[in-house]
């Protein structure tokens, strides 16, 4: 007689932690219409990324969750304040690096046996 062990897994893919950055500002301006949040894919220091407006906030908004990033990937950015008259400079550049986090745990695993 012959017995034969089936494992079943089941993975389940839920994320247990969903890579963000925050940033925070100051708003200086009393008559902005919105700002504009530019991101390059590189620390801050480095000089080959190109600066790419990545969202337009509401006036007097001086917060962004920037939930298009990677884990692993450095990030740099800066802020803008605009309206009908044109453009603020821009603000300081603020860099991340994203960490990577521990995988979420596995689950539903099962096991049968056959004769």
């Amino acid at each position: 007689m012959r017995y034969v062990l089936a494992v079943l897994l089941v993975l389940v893919a839920v994320p247990a932690f969903a890579a963000t950055a925050t940033l925070t500002w100051q708003d200086n301006s009393a008559n902005e219409t919105a700002f504009d949040v530019e991101r390059k894919s590189e620390l801050c220091s480095g000089t080959t990324g190109t600066w790419a407006v990545l969202s337009t906030v509401a006036a007097n908004i001086v917060t962004y969750r920037d939930q298009t990033v990677v884990e692993g990937a450095s990030y740099c950015y800066r802020v803008d304040a605009r309206n009908t008259a044109g453009k603020s400079g821009y603000s300081n550049t603020a860099g991340v690096t994203l960490p990577f986090s521990i995988p979420a745990v596995p689950s539903l695993l099962g096991v049968t046996a056959e004769p």
